[in-house]
């Protein structure tokens, strides 16, 4: 058994002497790189690039997921929203809306949570980081089902607040209102998102060097003074990553609209792009006039991020 194993312990060390000595040093680290990124490189050719170059192609065709049929037809795809699509408009007006009710929220209150957090001890700092970072890492749909319930205009706890215990003669009926169905998802939506963007920004506050609060406390500005001159500009780059981030997060919202308002809201009030995507493209096998939404809903979101970045780039530097 000995010699057995003692012939197997040569051979295998006369095949790596083998190899070491055809592969270069540079070849091996070479392949050792291309070994580590070929898992990724694969996910992202045939998951992400060859999903998105076929969703790209078939814009420019009259697709029908149903019966196969596949004409192409140029730009009409693209034409057709705009002139022909009523509810494809509306829809864009929509997620415009909803990105206008959630970015501005999102930072204002994000903001204010991480300088809260910023002026707590190590131990408290944690235990509240925590509690703002929950919503973050439970399931969208779990917290979709439960601010639908807290939204029910009967059993809802909201609704309970507002009539018995503030005494208001207000009784909203939220999901099921045309005009309060997309802010009240926004107010979710917020909440949920909240804690992630205010552990990014109290991040940003703590790599603020202390010298520049030193100097401000010896020119006598306090309070507000130092959040205004010194904190909020330093803080530029952060605040154009959460900017930035928020807008796609906004404009791309699935999840809680199809779990909140599952029709797409009364009379289409909660109907954004992405959710029409899925129902021209899942629902209806739409497949050429979904991918076209989907690319027009690319280039808003490119456009927004690209004037961030534009307007804020000056203020990068100090």
């Amino acid at each position: 058994m000995a010699i057995e194993v003692e012939k197997v312990r040569s051979t295998v060390r006369k095949e790596a002497g083998f190899f070491r000595r055809i592969l270069h040093p540079k070849a091996r680290k070479t392949l050792f790189i291309i070994a580590v990124l070929a898992p990724n490189v694969f996910y992202y050719l045939f998951f992400i690039a060859y999903p998105m170059l076929l969703s790209l192609i078939g814009s420019f065709y009259d697709w029908h997921l149903a019966t196969k049929v596949r004409k192409f037809i140029g730009l009409k795809n693209y034409i057709n929203i705009f002139t022909k699509d009523t509810i494809a408009i509306k829809s864009l007006i929509n997620s415009l809306t909803f990105m206008v009710y959630i970015v501005p929220s999102i930072l204002v209150f994000s903001l204010l949570v991480a300088l809260l957090l910023d002026k707590m001890t190590t131990k408290i700092r944690g235990f509240f980081t925590a509690c703002f970072f929950l919503p973050v890492i439970t399931s969208m749909i779990a917290v979709s089902m439960m601010w639908k319930w807290l939204y029910h205009p009967v059993f809802g706890l909201i609704n309970y607040i507002i009539i018995e215990l503030l005494g208001l003669p207000y009784y909203m009926t939220w999901l099921q209102n045309p005009h309060q169905a997309l802010p009240a998802v926004a107010i979710m939506t917020v909440w949920r998102f909240m804690g992630y963007y205010a552990v990014i920004l109290l991040a940003g506050l703590q790599g603020i060097p202390d010298m520049f609060y030193e100097a401000a406390s010896i020119d006598g500005a306090t309070g507000w003074k130092r959040v205004w001159h010194i904190t909020l500009p330093l803080l530029v780059p952060t605040i154009v990553f959460v900017l930035v981030m928020s807008v796609i997060n906004a404009m791309v919202a699935f999840a809680q609209i199809y779990v909140m308002t599952p029709e797409g809201g009364p009379a289409r009030s909660t109907t954004v792009v992405a959710f029409y995507i899925y129902e021209k493209g899942i629902q209806w096998g739409q497949f050429g006039a979904a991918s076209a939404l989907a690319y027009i809903l690319f280039g808003i979101v490119l456009v927004f991020t690209l004037i961030q970045l534009r307007v804020a780039k000056a203020s990068w530097r100090y």
